[in-house]
């Protein structure tokens, strides 16, 4: 199993720990865990397309940033309006609606991830943990259906900052 596999499987696992009274420890590592797992999916992938040398992979994808694969999601998000931003030629219209949910799940889950990281004064509740939880199992399951694009191999691209900003 991969990484980014073995962090969805823990985050689902930390959100239905005890049931009665969750800890909040544990589903503040649930959400983060679910972030981490599309995070490596991305980072994974996009190595694998930068190299095909296995053992330069981990180096590639070290240098992926989470800012820039942000920059990179609303990018890809942002190719829907009528007069797309930079790099719009670049993109097959329409974009895939699997990259645009992968894209939307990725910073959604940043921001939660941020607010249950370093946020102490926020207390989160067993659903919107278990939401979180299934939206990454979508980003997972929707990367899987529009990886072959060349939209995903655009968004890849300027998530580890190898496309000019204009």
């Amino acid at each position: 199993m991969s990484l980014a596999s073995d962090l969805l499987d823990q985050s689902s696992t930390l959100a239905t720990l005890d049931p009665m009274r969750p800890k909040q420890a544990s589903l503040r590592r649930a959400i983060s865990a679910a972030y981490y797992s599309v995070f490596h999916l991305l980072i994974d992938e996009g190595a694998r397309r930068i190299s095909t040398n296995v053992a330069l992979q981990p180096y590639i994808a070290r240098s992926f940033q989470h800012t820039a694969i942000k920059e990179a999601a609303n990018k890809v998000m942002a190719q829907s309006q009528s007069s797309p931003p930079w790099p719009g030629p670049l993109f097959t219209v329409p974009v895939e609606a699997e990259l645009i949910s992968v894209c939307n799940a990725f910073v959604d889950l940043q921001s939660l991830r941020h607010k249950a990281d370093y946020n102490t004064a926020l207390s989160f509740k067993r659903a919107e943990v278990v939401a979180a939880v299934s939206r990454a199992q979508a980003a997972h399951q929707d990367w899987a259906v529009a990886r072959a694009s060349n939209n995903a191999s655009v968004f890849l691209l300027l998530s580890a900052k190898l496309l000019p900003d204009r």
